[in-house]
């Protein structure tokens, strides 16, 4: 079971490149072992995860490389009376090529923060040496419903909006929109969900639905075109339109807090919805060491269709 949360959510942060691009290394020279904490912290989750890299001499055409430290004492404060202490354990992930690829990882499975929670993390390293770091867990935003769209489609315009209020200055948002819809499948109405594009590219001679940027901006638009094209979709293949139900879209908004926010701003590197590499030196808020200790939280926010537009596709609103 903590294999699949594990592979469902945040995983985290593989290693930082510990050395500093413009830093001269000398395979003479003494060598300074370097300790990398990484942790990003859910509050819609019970499992936490941090990994814990070291650095090391190899040789000389690989002077520095890192290695994963067991062994270490590493727990999870939440104010001042709850605490959690990460177990050293190794999970199996399924990389792409259906290969299985053991991680070793910290974990615990029971730590659930809630928004605006002051976090810390303390380790105690088997040599001796300690890391630590501190952030707050993010709030959830006021939705700006003045600059929102309340219906699809909104006004008979060509977008549609999705606005709210930043709590903070400089926060970064990571906007992903979903159709929700029942199907009737032999009598039964199974609730199913698909992705709506914020837009399409052509990779390699295939089109390709691509999410909404992080941003600053605490707006997103959808284009009308994006979301018809997914309501065709939905339906593709069968003939009876009448056996398909739209309950909303929904838009699933990642808020990341000031400490994954800084780090996004400064290297600008953030891969996907999911993954943050860590391969700069430029931003690290360890004392005692190097890597991000943070934390985001997921708002939803609705908006339902019009039963008369739905209609034009052979669907049903799901609330008539």
């Amino acid at each position: 079971m903590i294999n699949k949360i594990i592979l469902s959510i945040v995983f985290l942060i593989l290693l930082m490149v510990l050395d500093s691009c413009d830093e001269p290394f000398s395979p003479y020279g003494k060598f300074e072992t370097k300790y990398s904490l990484n942790c990003i912290v859910m509050p819609d989750t019970n499992l936490q995860i941090a990994t814990l890299f070291q650095s090391y001499p190899i040789n000389e055409k690989t002077p520095r490389s890192t290695s994963f430290i067991h062994n270490a004492f590493i727990r999870l404060w939440r104010g001042k009376d709850e605490v959690a202490i990460l177990k050293d354990s190794t999970i199996i992930n399924i990389d792409s090529l259906g290969n299985s690829v053991p991680i070793d990882v910290y974990y615990t499975n029971n730590f659930r923060p809630q928004p605006n929670d002051v976090l810390e993390i303390a380790l105690l390293l088997p040599d001796g040496n300690r890391l630590k770091s501190k952030t707050r867990v993010p709030r959830f935003v006021v939705p700006d419903v003045d600059r929102s769209s309340d219906i699809i489609p909104s006004g008979g315009g060509d977008v549609v909006t999705f606005a709210w209020m930043p709590n903070e200055d400089n926060q970064i948002f990571i906007p992903t929109l979903k159709l929700v819809y029942k199907q009737n499948i032999g009598g039964t109405k199974i609730t199913k969900n698909i992705r709506i594009p914020w837009e399409y590219s052509t990779i390699n001679g295939k089109e390709v639905g691509i999410d909404s940027p992080p941003s600053r901006i605490p707006r997103v638009q959808y284009s009308m075109a994006n979301i018809e094209k997914v309501l065709h979709l939905i339906s593709k293949g069968y003939t009876k339109k009448s056996n398909f139900y739209i309950i909303s879209a929904i838009l699933e908004l990642k808020i990341l807090d000031e400490n994954l926010s800084t780090y996004y701003l400064t290297t600008s590197r953030l891969f996907d919805n999911y993954s943050i590499i860590l391969d700069t030196q430029d931003f690290s808020n360890i004392t005692g060491g190097f890597g991000v200790f943070g934390s985001f939280i997921v708002q939803k926010m609705g908006i339902k269709f019009s039963s008369v537009y739905l209609a034009r596709f052979g669907y049903s609103n799901y609330f008539n």
